[in-house]
């Protein structure tokens, strides 16, 4: 079972009034509190907002991981909020990329072993998605390491490797929450620099959270999440 794949005149990410309460104490808090938003194939969007604003929450309902209170979240053609978990999870698998803040490599696997995991998913394995994902690999520059394990990197390597495990299968959306939490302002700029020359050419669409207002200026629209709505839009000419 898997999502059909949007036409090209529909948009990618379709959110309509979206409500999410977290609940805080005795009461609740609208954390997402009527957000609208659309992106079309192939835009780069940063998200930007304070800790607590939501950020991290407008990613989780649009992976389907959560779900809204109310308003309507469509990806790739499927309303989230009626799909089942299991439709939802193939979705993830299939369709999305995920790059972490903390890497989330699978210390017990190799580099090459863990950009192999996410094909294997997928049925993709063998030999053709060795070759695959050792094209990617060199690509992020990373073509020697292919057999060693995540603890013998730097930080601004793992999370290359990372950038290649999320984009090895070909998905058509990549979220990426707060991928340079943990790097230098070098590495955090090249890894930025590295999403953005891999996702364009493709027309791969991709969603960063990041704290850093300097990365908006790679995007195509910047969005600002504020009091549980998106305060601002600008769309980059």
């Amino acid at each position: 079972m898997s999502a059909r794949a949007t036409q090209p005149s529909e948009p990618i990410v379709r959110l309509s009034r979206v409500v999410k309460h977290f609940r805080e104490g005795a009461g609740l808090r609208a954390v997402l509190d009527g957000v609208d938003l659309e992106l079309e194939r192939g835009e780069f969007a940063v998200v930007l907002g304070r800790s607590g604003s939501g950020k991290s929450t407008l990613l989780n309902l649009i992976s389907g991981i959560d779900l809204a209170d109310s308003g309507s979240v469509q990806v790739l053609g499927l309303e989230l909020g009626s799909a089942g978990e299991e439709r939802r999870t193939l979705l993830r698998r299939a369709h999305m990329g995920f790059i972490f803040q903390f890497f989330n490599l699978i210390p017990t696997l190799s580099v090459g072993e863990n950009l192999m995991f996410p094909l294997e998913l997928n049925g993709r394995g063998g030999a053709a998605g060795e070759r695959r994902a050792s094209e990617l690999l060199e690509r992020v520059g990373l073509a020697d390491r292919w057999g060693a394990f995540p603890d013998r990197l730097s930080g601004g390597e793992q999370q290359r490797v990372a950038v290649a495990r999320a984009l090895v299968h070909d998905p058509e959306l990549v979220l990426a929450d707060e991928p340079t939490g943990n790097l230098d302002d070098e590495s955090a700029a090249s890894v930025i620099a590295l999403l953005s020359q891999l996702l364009r050419p493709e027309r791969k669409t991709l969603i960063l959270v990041t704290h850093n207002p300097a990365f908006a200026e790679l995007a195509d629209r910047k969005l600002r999440l504020a009091h549980g709505a998106i305060e601002a839009q600008v769309i980059a000419r």
